[in-house]
C-alpha cells in the first residue's frame, strides 16, 4: 500500500481522531507509532496462530495481517519520490 501525500499542514497532526472537512472521522497514526503498532501486532498473531485453531478464525486472522501491513507501510525510504495530491 502507497502512502497518499498530501499538502504540508502548518500544525504537526498527532495520532488520534481527524476529520477532512464534514466527512466522518478517521483515524490518524503518526509513522514512528504505526511501526510500533504493526510490529506488535505482528508479533501476537504469530504467538496466536501458533495456537491450536478453534482459538482464533481465519478471517480474524486475515483482518489483522491486513491491519499489520498497514501500518508496516508507513516505513519511508529515502529514495521515494514525494508526491502530493
Amino acid at each position: 500500500m502507497k502512502p497518499r501525500k498530501l499538502r504540508e499542514y502548518k500544525k504537526r497532526v498527532e495520532t488520534g481522531p481527524v476529520a477532512f472537512g464534514p466527512d466522518w472521522p478517521g483515524v490518524f497514526i503518526r509513522g514512528d507509532h504505526a511501526l510500533g503498532y504493526g510490529w506488535n501486532l505482528r508479533n501476537v498473531l504469530v504467538k496466536l496462530c501458533k495456537r491450536p485453531q478453534e482459538d482464533i478464525d481465519a478471517i480474524t486472522v486475515m483482518y489483522l495481517t491486513q491491519l499489520a501491513d498497514c501500518l508496516e507501510s508507513c516505513r519511508v525510504t529515502e529514495s521515494e519520490p514525494a508526491r502530493h495530491e
